[in-house]
């Protein structure tokens, strides 16, 4: 690590469980993808019980260290790709569909769901499966392992956009 670098733990259980994924909004905040039902147990399983959940960590006392947790979607399947949006609001992969999940009323907690796309990567076994969103140069989300990315239309709506699996 460089000259005045330091690594700090500032969220840890039982404030996450079982995180694959975190992304920091503006304010921030820390988004964490949790998925619980990854394999679980000696035979390492995946369940197909909705255990999953995106949560979002706040530092409320300016310590550094995350110390709240506010479920912002829960009972999700094996979750496994988050974009924060804007309005507080974020985009989750949970096979086979594509959501936007928002929070309208200022808590946190998303109160508003739509499809943005189905056939979203396949459901069960999340190998070579569709996930990850990155933003590209062009404004659109790049999906890895999945053949369509989404092209941003500006009113907070997304076009389907096919392309080849990488």
């Amino acid at each position: 690590m460089g000259p005045g670098y330091q690594v700090q733990l500032v969220a840890s259980e039982p404030l996450v469980h079982d995180p694959i994924l975190a992304e920091f909004d503006g304010d921030g905040r820390l988004w964490v993808v949790e998925m619980q039902g990854y394999a679980v147990g000696e035979k390492m399983v995946n369940e197909t019980q909705p255990v999953g959940d995106v949560v979002i960590l706040e530092d409320t006392n300016g310590d550094g260290v995350y110390d709240k947790r506010t479920v912002f979607q829960d009972n999700l399947v094996l979750p496994r790709a988050l974009k924060i949006l804007d309005h507080n609001c974020a985009l989750i992969g949970e096979p086979p569909k594509l959501i936007k999940a928002c929070d309208t009323n200022g808590d946190l907690k998303a109160d508003t769901q739509e499809v943005v796309a189905d056939g979203f990567g396949r459901e069960g076994n999340i190998e070579h499966a569709a996930n990850g969103l990155y933003w590209g140069m062009d404004n659109s989300i790049n999906i890895s392992e999945h053949k369509y990315n989404l092209a941003f239309k500006g009113d907070g709506k997304f076009d389907v956009v096919p392309n080849p699996v990488r």
